[in-house]
Order: C-alpha cells, then sequence, then structure tokens
C-alpha cells in the first residue's frame, strides 16, 4: 500500500471498491490447533487495481507509449526478427508480459521453474453469519485452502495443489467437504472455476542488451506469501533505478549485475519461507514431497551473495553506503 502511494501517487479515494480485512484464522498442519491473527489489509479484484494503474499512468505521465504490443494476438506473434527490430527502435524494453514472457517465447532467455503446483480458483457465497472481516487458511494432506471475502458476502476461494487427476471444479470441491474451519464459512459457489501456474519461477537471465524483466516476467513467487504484488512493485522500482543510473553513465555490466543478485536475493529469501510452511504442513502425498525436493535443490542452486554494491535513491542506483545500508 505504501509503494501504491509514494510511486503512483494513489489516494484513499481511489480505494472505493476495496474491501477491509481484519484478520486471519489459520489451521496450519494436522492438528487442531486454530490461530487468529491481525493483519489488516485491503482485498481488491485485480482487474480493478489494472484499471486504477493504467488510468494513473496515463494522468500523470502521458507521454509513456502504452506497449503497442498490448494485444494478446501480436504478443502470440511475436518472434525475434519483430523483438530486434523494437530493441533498434527503444533505448530499452522493459518486459512485464508475465510467467510466459517474450524473452522466453524468442529464446532469449530460459525459465527455471520450481515444482508444478497449481491454483484452483473460484468466487463462492458466504454465510450471512460469517464473519465478513476475516480470511481464513487451512492445509489438508493434499493441499491448502484459502478464503478471502471480496464484500456482499462473496469470497474468492482457492485451492493450493500439487497435481490433480480430476477436473478442477471436482478436485476443489473434495477438499471444501475435507476442510473444518472454511466449509462452515461457505454456502454454495457461484463462480467457474479457474486454474493457473502458482510454482515459484525464475528467467535466466533476466536482462540483457537493452531489455530488463520485471514483476512475473523475471520471477515469480508461491501466492501462500503475499508478496507476490509487492515484489514486483520493488522489481519494477530497481529496475528504474539500474536504467537511471546506466543512463548517467555507471557500469553497464556492473548495474544489471546487481539488477540480478537483488532478484536472486529475492527468490533466496522467498524460498525458505516456503519451505518454512511448507516443511510444517503435513501433508502426505508423493506430489508435494517432490515439490519441496525441488525447492530445496534450486535453493541451493541459487545461493547468493549479499554483498550489494548499489543502493536505490530517488529511482536511481547510488554506490551503497551505511545511509543506504
Amino acid at each position: 500500500m505504501d509503494i501504491l502511494k509514494d510511486v503512483w501517487q494513489v489516494k484513499e479515494d481511489d480505494f472505493i471498491y476495496s474491501f477491509d480485512v481484519c484478520k486471519r484464522i489459520i489451521r496450519w498442519g494436522n492438528n487442531e490447533n486454530i490461530s487468529t491473527i491481525k493483519h489488516p489489509y485491503r482485498a481488491l479484484r485485480k482487474e480493478i487495481l489494472f484499471g486504477l494503474l493504467h488510468d494513473k499512468l496515463i494522468i500523470e505521465h502521458d507521454d509513456i507509449k502504452i506497449n503497442v504490443f498490448y494485444d494478446k494476438s501480436k504478443l502470440l506473434s511475436m518472434n525475434l526478427t519483430v523483438f530486434q527490430y523494437i530493441l533498434q527502435s527503444f533505448d530499452w524494453v522493459i518486459d512485464a508480459t508475465g510467467r510466459n514472457s517474450i524473452v522466453k517465447q524468442i529464446g532469449f532467455a530460459k525459465n527455471h521453474a520450481i515444482g508444478h503446483r497449481k491454483i484452483i480458483s473460484t468466487e463462492v457465497k458466504m454465510h450471512n453469519q460469517s464473519n465478513i472481516n476475516t480470511m481464513y487458511i487451512e492445509t489438508l494432506h493434499d493441499g491448502w485452502l484459502l478464503l478471502t471475502p471480496i464484500g456482499e458476502n462473496k469470497g474468492i476461494l482457492q485451492a493450493m495443489i500439487a497435481n490433480y487427476k480430476f477436473e478442477p471444479h471436482i478436485v476443489i470441491e473434495n477438499m471444501l467437504k475435507r476442510a473444518v474451519i472454511i466449509k462452515s464459512q461457505i454456502s454454495h459457489s457461484i463462480g467457474s472455476v479457474s486454474l493457473f501456474d502458482a510454482f515459484p519461477q525464475i528467467t535466466d537471465p533476466l536482462c540483457g542488451f537493452k531489455w530488463i524483466s520485471i514483476g512475473d516476467s523475471a520471477i515469480s513467487f508461491d501466492p501462500l506469501s503475499g508478496d507476490g504484488i509487492g515484489s514486483a512493485l520493488k522489481c519494477a522500482l530497481l529496475a528504474s533505478g539500474v536504467i537511471n543510473g546506466i543512463s548517467q553513465g555507471m557500469s553497464k555490466e556492473k548495474c544489471l549485475n546487481h539488477y540480478s543478485t537483488r532478484l536472486r536475493k529475492a527468490l533466496v529469501d522467498h524460498l525458505g519461507e516456503c519451505l518454512r510452511y511448507y516443511l510444517s504442513s503435513k501433508f502426505t502425498s508423493l506430489a508435494w514431497d517432490e515439490e519441496i525436493r525441488l525447492m530445496i535443490k534450486l535453493l541451493r542452486h541459487l545461493k547468493t551473495s549479499s554483498d550489494f554494491l548499489y543502493g536505490l535513491n530517488n529511482y536511481c542506483l547510488v554506490p551503497l553506503t551505511d545511509e543506504f545500508n
């Protein structure tokens, strides 16, 4: 929220369509212990947030050219020749095209996926007597469930699974039947079911000659952390600092290496957090054993120094001193 206010000049009035959540109720691991944690935050539909930030961008920076390849059909037709033409036409190309990013599609970079787990998501109707300002999360033997209220007695139910043998709607319904605390909060499902990748991943390399990846195009987080949007915003800020630093005569090699090191360190920290949760989850499936093994394997591979060369000051890299440490 602070980043949105500082960078995008977002005001309280801009969040009239958001929904305040005050606490989390958690049942984690194979036991009956239920924890209640105060955790105030705001729930906001993705399309509303995107629209808000898009409008802010247009108003504040009318000189910016919105991605001419925003149309998905044009993105799918992107090839090496077209991308090289774009590189020649602009000082920098910032790839923010998501998990299946352009630089990976055309062979500029490779993707390192850390597992295969997915999220099944659907909109549900919550009981009138449910605590509408509370988020619920609980583990089962084969994954976890998350229920997030979004107002008007509605909520988003998500199920994290390592693999699935049946149709997604059958899987999430089966998990809900076995839930302890979430099942009693829901009256019925009112939305279609969607399925999307939820495993961490990293692009290699993260940047190159006149291009740099940000957000999910660079690194993707497991949604359990709740840090995905924050990480993407920080990634964009760092990328702007790198580009500004290079434009002011700083070493391009050192700036890009700093960017890559920072992002790898962020992913290392994230994998460590995931392992702390999942090792205590008491999952019993072989698929989750494999997810954990892959996280440990890549964590060892990604171990990196935290001796960074630069800090970030006013959207520009500066040599790291005690002031920015």
